[in-house]
């Protein structure tokens, strides 16, 4: 054996933590401005979580208007955002640590919004437990 130490598990942990890093703030970015679009003010806003002033009127809003305004816009716009990625990836050549970076960010595009699907489906918490 040479002296070569292998890196490639804290590439690994490396990377992902860049890929979590790069998903969660612009979910809340879209939880900002989806709650700006509708008319509300955004009191606090965080790479981790928004608090808008909620002067909305959410009885007046049909069903689908409330989703989007409460939570499910951002956990859709993870799902669109992980599809595009799964197109790189199997359009595109690129090399190995590339790819895996890629590949993480996917998965945590699809954990951010697909895992609100389940949480809020399953235990009435998260994006779209209103």
């Amino acid at each position: 054996m040479s002296g070569k130490k292998d890196f490639s598990l804290l590439n690994c942990i490396g990377s992902s933590l860049l890929a979590i890093f790069f998903t969660v703030p612009v979910h809340e970015l879209f939880h900002a401005l989806t709650s700006l679009a509708y008319g509300d003010k955004v009191v606090i806003y965080s790479a981790t979580a928004v608090l808008p002033a909620d002067i909305i009127n959410y009885e007046a809003l049909s069903p689908l208007n409330r989703i989007m305004v409460t939570g499910g816009s951002a956990s859709i716009l993870n799902a669109i955002i992980a599809v595009m990625l799964a197109i790189i990836l199997l359009k595109c050549s690129m090399g190995s640590a590339l790819r895996l970076f890629l590949t993480q960010l996917m998965g945590a595009h699809l954990c951010q919004g697909f895992g609100y699907f389940l949480i809020g489906g399953f235990f009435g918490a998260g994006d779209w437990s209103t």
